[in-house]
């Protein structure tokens, strides 16, 4: 019974492990996809990704053996993630200006 609740443990880990690799792959490829039309989504998506990938390496999951290794791979998602939301406020606030003054009043 040892052996057999033995493996079926490591087993279950190992599929966690999967699910958090899974859910990370999900939510950056969600980001990128939302980059293209809402910048400002994409930017707290990142912004999630990065918070929920400190959350495995600080519970020591996700596959992780180094946590070094996870904070310089989500930086640059952090990082990326402040730059459009910054970017998508600037647009914005430019944008309703300039589209006034390119279309013709009715």
């Amino acid at each position: 019974w040892r052996t057999l609740t033995y493996f079926i443990v490591i087993i279950d880990i190992e599929l966690i492990d999967q699910f958090l690799i899974t859910g990370l792959l999900s939510v950056w490829i969600f980001g990128f996809i939302m980059a293209w039309k809402r910048s400002v989504v994409a930017g707290w998506i990142f912004i999630f990704w990065f918070l929920f990938l400190l959350g495995t390496i600080i519970m020591d999951r996700g596959g992780l053996e180094y946590p070094v290794v996870g904070v310089v791979i989500g930086l640059p998602g952090l990082i990326l993630g402040i730059l459009y939301i910054l970017w998508g406020r600037k647009l914005k606030k430019i944008l309703p200006g300039q589209v006034a003054e390119v279309l013709p009043d009715p």
